[in-house]
């Protein structure tokens, strides 16, 4: 599996299967994006970009429409592995595989642990408020992981997928809904400093009014290895 050495520049997908192993995706996490603790916005930006791609990079490959409600996601975080670096988001991979017949795993974004606790718990409440509202662009059955993910810097930010087709798109938010919605993320940080308030309101902001502009695909494209 040859990737050009274009580090940071592309956002890694990989097909789950038999002949998947940690020594490749530890390969496909030298390209990861790397994000600071603080970059709520371009971290959202890039992730919502990959996702839109998807339709468009599976409708090329298969030749058949895709529809961004056929992608039924699963959202986690991991740790690297303590001995080979991409072991334990192999693991990842093979339980969705295993559990939810999981066909892709995709890697957003590295980061530190616990910022991508923090991603992680920003990025749930995004999601949900967006299913609240019906303004969610792929499956209303997209989840999140839990439990412990390891001690071992750094952390991953995935997302394991399949396809189940004859999803309804969802509508577009109003920007008073988007509005609204912001203000009720922003209810789980009013301990934060007035700082990082800023930063995780902006980046709010900005995730709920990409999320469903479906023609939005960012800045980094999704390079798919099998």
């Amino acid at each position: 599996m040859a990737i050009k050495p274009n580090l940071n520049n592309i956002i890694p997908a990989i097909v789950i299967d038999d002949k998947l192993n940690p020594a490749m995706i530890s390969n496909l996490i030298k390209h990861v994006p790397k994000y600071k603790p603080n970059e709520y916005k371009r971290l959202v930006e890039d992730a919502v970009g990959a996702i839109h791609q998807l339709p468009r990079i599976f409708q090329a490959a298969k030749g058949k429409p895709y529809n961004l409600k056929d992608i039924v996601a699963y959202f986690g975080r991991s740790s690297a592995g303590s001995n080979e670096i991409g072991s334990n988001l192999y693991q990842r991979f093979i339980t969705g595989k295993n559990n939810r017949n999981d066909s892709f795993g995709l890697v957003f974004a590295t980061t530190t642990l616990s910022a991508s606790l923090k991603f992680e718990h920003w990025g749930i409440r995004l999601i949900e408020i967006l299913k609240e509202k019906n303004g969610l662009c792929i499956s209303n059955q997209a989840r999140h992981a839990g439990g412990n993910v390891g001690a071992t810097e750094p952390g991953f930010l995935y997302m394991t997928f399949h396809y189940d087709v004859n999803g309804v798109p969802a509508p577009t938010l109003s920007q008073q809904e988007i509005t609204n919605a912001v203000v009720e993320i922003m209810g789980g940080y009013i301990a934060e400093p007035k700082n990082t308030k800023t930063i995780i309101h902006e980046g709010s902001q900005t995730g709920l009014i990409l999320a469903n502009n479906v023609n939005y695909i960012g800045s980094k494209p999704i390079q798919l290895f099998q």
